[in-house]
């Protein structure tokens, strides 16, 4: 088993690394500049990390426009954290908005009827969040699993292996975390 994990300059990279250590996964770590250049080689994940979400909007397309064009076109399966949901959520259409407040520490997350079966989760979870953007409307091609007060935290593709989550659940309280990671993985990687 291998994985790529696309770093966009995340502080919890070393956490996200430990998630395929735990598993004995293999794995790649790169920049978004680089992901053409790997894409070629046969991965069984890829992990787009939370980041920077620059104001400005020529400054995403300058620092993630092959990250973005990589979305779209891979058939790889796919997870987005924090700026990696965002990046999902812009290629393929949904609408972003920066939120009234920063999410910065714990914070509640509902989980629709769908997340609770997919995940494997009760109705609600507590995880760890950063950010200031998030996405508001989801594209038409997802599914909305959960949401918090303010934008959505979980979505996934209904028909490609593509899940991706607002929070860090390489940061949340470790049970919660676990569970999480094991979950999408086996929906997007076992169950292809």
């Amino acid at each position: 088993m291998k994985a790529l994990i696309v770093d966009n300059k995340t502080d919890d990279l070393i956490d996200v690394a430990k998630f395929c250590q735990r598993r004995n996964i293999s794995y790649v770590i790169t920049v978004p500049d680089n992901i053409d250049k790997l894409a070629a080689t046969t991965f069984d994940l890829v992990i787009l990390s939370g980041g920077i979400w620059y104001d400005d909007p020529t400054q995403q397309e300058f620092h993630y426009r092959s990250e973005l064009e990589f979305i779209t076109r891979s058939g790889t399966p796919l997870v987005g954290i924090c700026l990696g949901m965002q990046l999902i959520a812009a290629a393929y259409g949904g609408e972003l908005m920066e939120l009234k407040d920063k999410y910065l520490g714990s914070n509640k997350v509902t989980l629709t009827l769908e997340g609770q079966r997919r995940l494997g989760l009760g109705a609600t979870i507590t995880v760890f969040e950063n950010h200031t953007i998030g996405v508001v409307k989801n594209p038409p091609q997802f599914n909305v699993l959960g949401h918090s007060e303010e934008c959505i935290e979980i979505m996934q593709h209904q028909s490609l292996p593509i899940l991706c989550m607002q929070f860090h659940p390489e940061k949340s309280q470790r049970d919660i975390g676990e569970t999480i990671w094991d979950s999408v993985f086996k929906l997007l990687v076992l169950s292809n």
